[in-house]
């Protein structure tokens, strides 16, 4: 039932907080778990109670992103979206925001703003050499 990006292109969404992401991440790596095993994993990195793993739950389930299995006497949680669709709509959300959407604007910011070694530039530029390559592989094909 975890939605991906294909399935929620017509779709909202919903914006989740970090606290909301690090229970998501627990849910990811683990699966359907309960409350009480998502706190255990959390405690040493949060040293969050069960009351507020349970609450930042709630708030998961409101927004339509985690719902509760109760097939068993222990309720356990699953998230319904991937965790590649949920970076790929925060990182639309943050591009939107501070970059005014273009990739461009986040590129210059980082290159006149942070130090790059040359071998980070290099992996830059053939990351964008290979998406050049693909589109025109693609246009050739269409």
């Amino acid at each position: 039932m975890v939605r991906n990006k294909k399935e929620t292109k017509s779709l909202e969404i919903p914006r989740v907080s970090e606290s909301e992401w690090e229970v998501l991440r627990i849910l990811w790596e683990r699966g359907a778990i309960s409350a009480s095993q998502i706190t255990a994993s959390l405690k040493t990195k949060t040293g969050w109670s069960l009351g507020a793993v349970r609450t930042f739950l709630t708030r998961l389930i409101n927004k339509g992103v985690v719902r509760i299995l109760d097939d068993e006497p222990i309720f356990r949680y699953e998230p319904l979206y991937d965790r590649d669709t949920l970076v790929q709509a925060e990182s639309r959300s943050f591009l939107d925001k501070y970059f005014g959407g273009t990739f461009h604007s986040l590129i210059a910011h980082y290159l006149d703003n942070e130090h790059l070694p040359p071998e980070e530039i290099q992996r830059l530029r053939k990351m964008l050499e290979e998406k050049v390559e693909d589109r025109g592989q693609k246009n050739l094909n269409s």
